[in-house]
């Protein structure tokens, strides 16, 4: 009988709590089914995003795990990558990113990556409503619906969770504050920095849970201090995820970062200034998508009388402190871009290499804050509250639906049609030579994808590799740069692409199969080009032969499941000129 009645119980809990969870269960098979799902059942017929993204990031961890010096030290040099990249420019080993492409292979550990990313942002926003923005039962529509639309949001794969975690983040450090503190808030300040990367919105979530902490200081003329070791705790464990870093760009005064040229003041009217400013408030930045000029500015203005007119201004200054924090830090946007700033901007960018544009990373939790605040309140003043809620979850979910990477980027080549991996395997058949014996460069597409196919690039990429590497490796491209200011300065002034730039084709790197372009006069630095260890050039336009002695064609590769035509040429007069088939 006491069985019986154990059962009972245990029975009653469950079904207690399936139903308070019932909403937000709901909202997590929606997520699957429209989120996941299909990245499931495409795999490499997928349209991933290229910008930022199979362009550059991808390649930085299938090349440090193929090079097998995850725990080298950061001036180990890896040839296969830009004519020899250090370690210490890759992915730190602590990193989960990194982890997720040792388990698994490279499209895996991205569709990995973007299932964790979303069901991440949909628990830590259901959680952050739920215990300290619009806490009640009356509220669960609000909590799962704004955790659903949140966790839609086109979130950038390689910002890792620099958006989609810090609704979690922020909900365990108001528990902190709130002194609600449970052993798992303080592992989530903990383990959250192997997958937020400081210089994206770390380091700006601190400045912001920082000034939490002095709000409460001076208003409660008291010391937060589990709070304070929270703060302490999640910087520390920021710095030792990201260690190699902080090596490379502080400690080690041996090594010049081609960062220390970049010149991010490059807007050079107050106008064009105050544009940026508006555009990063109205409509967000695209590494940090929040969508919130459709739906979610409409609802702050239809809530906004009530906040006025309330007997309480609680929300009111609630609300206001999160709109100064949002438009100060998109003055900081704009200005961070002009050029006229460049002289106090470059010290500053010197002594400690920190982009702090970057605020705009804390935004859409920011705006989805106000969401959640802003429909409690119409649900509460309405008389149908409760409908014009669920008219205005439904119409946010759909307009961030239409953002979604798999239907916003079907113009462009699936994964495998970018990355051609049957036709590249053909081209390294054709030259019928070790990998490591030869150094190849692009034009015309992106270099990442003779670097996922395994050839050793002078080209690429990336975020942090040495000065000298960009000084040697503009001597190649000077003649073409010299025909454009407008690529002249796009590699002066900032260089993370070591492309090799053509005057014809401008910023273009897809130049898809089938196109009709031949590059009239090619102006490259072929001495250069083979002191650099320089072979072959993979071209997706053809090089006109006349007007281009220097260059010795050598086959025209074409597949069906590619998505360019990839010209092979030689140097003229190399020993790697062979007759053409």
């Amino acid at each position: 009988m006491e069985h019986i009645e154990t059962s009972a119980k245990q029975d009653d809990h469950k079904s207690s709590l399936l139903s308070n969870h019932r909403v937000i269960i709901i909202a997590a098979v929606i997520l699957f089914l429209i989120q996941s799902l299909p990245y499931l059942i495409l795999q490499g017929d997928s349209h991933i995003l290229i910008h930022d993204n199979l362009d550059a990031n991808i390649i930085r961890y299938t090349t440090l795990l193929e090079s097998g010096t995850l725990f080298a030290s950061n001036d180990t040099v890896i040839e296969s990558f830009m004519g020899g990249i250090p370690r210490g420019s890759l992915p730190s080993e602590l990193s989960l990113d990194t982890l997720l492409f040792i388990l698994f292979p490279p499209l895996t550990a991205y569709i990995v990556l973007r299932i964790f990313q979303a069901f991440v942002a949909l628990i830590g926003m259901y959680l952050l409503l739920k215990a300290h923005i619009t806490p009640g039962r009356d509220m669960r529509l609000i909590q799962a619906g704004v955790a659903l639309s949140y966790a839609l949001l086109p979130f950038w794969a390689f910002g890792g969770l620099a958006v989609a975690g810090l609704p979690l983040l922020l909900w365990a450090f108001l528990s902190l504050r709130d002194d609600s503190t449970r052993f798992y808030h303080w592992l989530v300040i903990i383990l959250l920095p192997t997958h937020i990367a400081l210089m994206h919105s770390g380091i700006f979530f601190l400045v912001l849970v920082s000034l939490i902490a002095l709000y409460d200081m001076v208003s409660k003329k008291r010391i937060p201090w589990k709070f304070i070791i929270g703060i302490v705790l999640f910087g520390s464990f920021a710095l030792l995820t990201h260690y190699r870093l902080l090596i490379g760009m502080v400690i080690d005064s041996s090594y010049v970062s081609h960062r220390s040229e970049i010149v991010f003041s490059h807007v050079e009217t107050l106008q064009e200034s105050l544009l940026q400013i508006v555009k990063v408030f109205v409509f967000g930045q695209y590494h940090a998508h929040s969508l919130h000029y459709i739906v979610i500015l409409p609802v702050l203005l239809l809530a906004g009388y009530q906040w006025v007119t309330s007997t309480s201004k609680k929300t009111l200054r609630f609300v206001m402190a999160i709109l100064l924090f949002i438009f100060v830090t998109s003055v900081i946007y704009g200005l961070w871009r002009l050029a006229g700033l460049n002289p106090v901007i470059a010290p500053l960018m010197r002594i400690l290499p920190l982009n702090l544009g970057r605020f705009h990373f804390l935004h859409p939790l920011l705006w989805f804050i106000l969401f959640a605040t802003g429909l409690a309140t119409i649900q509460s003043t309405f008389k149908s509250g409760t409908k014009w809620v669920l008219f205005l979850l439904g119409v946010q979910i759909l307009f961030t639906m239409s953002f979604y990477e798999l239907w916003s980027n079907r113009q462009t080549p699936t994964y495998e049609a970018f990355f051609a991996e049957e036709q590249f395997d053909e081209i390294e058949a054709f030259i019928g030579r070790p990998l490591e014996d030869y150094r190849v460069v692009s034009i015309g597409i992106h270099p990442s994808i003779a670097r996922y196919n395994g050839f050793y690039t002078l080209d690429g990429y990336i975020s942090n590799y040495p000065l000298a590497y960009k000084h040697a490796f503009r001597e190649i491209i000077a003649g073409e740069l010299d025909k454009s200011a407008d690529l002249s300065r796009y590699f002066d002034d900032w260089g993370h692409r070591a492309y090799i730039y053509v005057e014809q084709l401008g910023r273009n790197f897809l130049n898809y199969g089938g196109n009709d372009i031949v590059l009239e006069d090619l102006d490259l630095n072929l001495d250069a080009f083979t002191d650099a260890g320089g072979e072959y050039i993979f071209s997706a336009v053809e090089i006109d032969p006349d007007a281009n002695p220097g260059y010795q064609f050598l086959h025209l590769f074409q597949h069906p499941d590619s998505a360019w035509d990839i010209y092979l040429y030689t140097v003229a007069g190399s020993n790697n000129t062979q007759d053409n088939p």
